[in-house]
């Protein structure tokens, strides 16, 4: 079936994706003969497509990027904090981000994510820090069940 396996752009897009931080419009720019307009249409098409989305986690678990390396990561950034207190919103991005990537955040929650992003912001840091690392427990929980469940 032609929707299984990844054309060679897709493939490419799927790298420079990854590459560019998650810039799908820089990466289509790079990948595919566009303009700037269609380069957004196109990475949106690209990333709605189940056969990209698959292909970008394969790429980042080939880097050694996983969802529980991304929650340790995330545990890391919160707790080391030279200035005292690592940037909220780059730890919001990775969350998003990371999540987005790995399907485990609903797609009808996405659209909340701005509303969200200045709620957080506007939160004092050692209870934004209290509430990521009980999430992030959370996580990691459901996440040594569903692999006990596999065994």
């Amino acid at each position: 079936m032609r929707g299984d396996k990844p054309t060679p752009k897709q493939r490419m897009f799927a790298k420079a994706y990854i590459k560019n931080k998650f810039n799908g419009g820089k990466s289509a720019l790079e990948i595919y003969n566009t303009t700037p307009k269609q380069a957004h249409n196109i990475a949106h098409q690209n990333l709605n497509k189940p056969v990209v989305q698959r292909t970008i986690q394969e790429e980042l678990a080939r880097q050694g990027i996983t969802l529980e390396y991304a929650n340790e990561m995330m545990k890391k950034a919160m707790d080391y904090n030279l200035e005292g207190k690592p940037s909220q919103s780059v730890l919001l991005e990775y969350i998003k981000h990371t999540h987005k990537l790995y399907n485990t955040m609903p797609s009808s929650n996405k659209v909340n994510i701005k509303q969200e992003y200045k709620v957080l912001l506007g939160k004092d840091y050692n209870i934004l820090k209290q509430e990521l690392t009980e999430t992030l427990t959370r996580s990691q929980e459901l996440l040594d069940d569903l692999r006990n469940e596999a065994k």
